[in-house]
């Protein structure tokens, strides 16, 4: 299988988003926009952080429970990136974490992100061995 790469001008980009959006055009400010919530929510497991903790305040413990796959250094990572973001407070005593404003904001996010996968569920192997944390399946050996 081989794999083409159309190479297009920034004017050509240009031209392909205003047909799409009508007369709207994609500005640079859009983007950085798009670009800074990537950096927010689409690291790996930060959206399933998220969503654990929009039920309410959990426990470490209870994260990790609730993201099956997810290590701990990994859990303790991505909280620790979203409490310097001001997206999550740790409450004392127990390591309680809870969303703070700015992190509900996040929420509509993941909302969209589960209605899509609602909508969309994962149809290709790859696709699946990806969600699953890179790991595919191994073929059953021929008997």
């Amino acid at each position: 299988m081989s794999i083409i790469l159309i190479h297009e001008t920034r004017a050509q980009v240009r031209e392909l988003a205003r047909r799409r959006a009508g007369s709207a055009l994609i500005t640079p400010p859009d983007t950085a926009a798009v670009r800074a919530a990537a950096a927010v929510i689409g690291t790996r497991w930060t959206a399933l952080v998220v969503h654990d903790l929009s039920e309410g305040p959990r426990r470490f413990c209870e994260i990790e429970r609730a993201c099956p796959g997810l290590g701990s250094r990994t859990l303790s990572c991505r909280l620790r990136a979203l409490q310097a973001g001001g997206y999550v407070e740790r409450l004392e005593p127990g390591g309680t974490y809870r969303l703070t404003t700015s992190g509900r904001g996040l929420l509509p996010i993941v909302d969209a992100m589960r209605e899509f996968g609602r909508q969309w569920p994962p149809c290709s192997a790859a696709v699946s061995a990806r969600a699953r944390g890179g790991r595919r399946r191994a073929p059953s050996p021929a008997a």
